[in-house]
């Protein structure tokens, strides 16, 4: 990848760049944090009840100790409900570092499948992918080359092409002249083979 200082900075306020990914990570996040409030408000309930139930029991009254289990079950569901905004933002952002570049190599992907080979795949940084997006940008770059070679190659051919159909109308053709052309149009179709050799098809 180019050095940071060369790359064009991107501007992306838009934090909500794939929904349906982001959305679907933000969710999980909230499913844990609920989850594990829920597994620390049994432990403690059950190790209080296992361990100084008897104890509490002779020291408050059944009524005030269920009071006392249900404010402090209140405190956590209210604590989960206050740190939830917090989750959500942190679970945007920390998922924008892969949508952002998601969102990107997907609409690369895309100029390749319609041909165009000229637009890297630039990332911020911090983003995350960034080994994806190498690949990909060394995958158009070599590409770029093979196909550069391959029309370089066809030009010639069709100049030699454009030759010989001129040797016959020609005072001047000669069987040398003939040879020539053939020898380079055979020379730039075995161009053309070992480039096409390359891939795998």
């Amino acid at each position: 990848m180019a050095d940071e200082t060369k790359r064009p900075k991107i501007k992306r306020r838009t934090y909500l760049i794939l929904k349906g990914v982001q959305l679907r990570y933000v969710g999980l996040l909230l499913i844990v944090m609920f989850m594990t409030a829920a597994l620390s408000s049994y432990v403690i309930y059950y190790t209080t009840m296992m361990f100084m139930g008897e104890k509490l029991a002779n020291v408050y009254p059944q009524g005030r100790l269920v009071s006392i289990i249900n404010i402090f079950n209140f405190r956590i569901l209210l604590s989960m409900v206050l740190i939830t905004p917090l989750v959500v933002l942190i679970g945007i952002f920390a998922s924008h570092k892969i949508a952002g570049p998601m969102f990107r190599i997907a609409r690369t992907l895309r100029g390749m499948a319609a041909g165009d080979l000229t637009a890297p795949i630039v990332l911020r940084k911090g983003d995350e992918l960034t080994d994806i997006a190498d690949a990909i940008n060394h995958i158009s770059d070599t590409l770029r080359v093979s196909l550069k070679n391959q029309k370089e190659t066809i030009d010639k051919m069709g100049y030699d092409m454009q030759n010989l159909k001129a040797l016959p109308q020609s005072d001047r053709a000669d069987i040398s002249d003939s040879k020539l052309n053939i020898d380079r149009l055979a020379g730039g179709l075995e161009l053309l083979s070992k480039e096409l050799d390359k891939y795998k098809l």
